[in-house]
């Protein structure tokens, strides 16, 4: 427990929850532990399909294809 405040979310019922919060304010189960997705999209590049390159390759062998 780093803090002594309580969570601050409400239940279902609509009482506070009972579980102690974190330095950012709420519990483990209500956001105290997740930093969130990670930054970027690094996925997409993963195989260079939607690069600018790869793009310009593609019409260029397209071009080539139909004379």
């Amino acid at each position: 427990m780093a803090d002594n405040r309580a969570c601050g979310a409400k239940t279902r019922q609509g009482h506070p929850c009972p579980s102690w919060s974190m330095p950012n304010g709420r519990c483990r189960m209500h956001g105290g532990t997740s930093p969130g997705a990670p930054k970027g999209n690094r996925n997409a590049w993963k195989h260079g399909k939607y690069s600018a390159w790869t793009k310009a390759l593609i019409a260029f062998e397209k071009a080539a294809h139909l004379k």
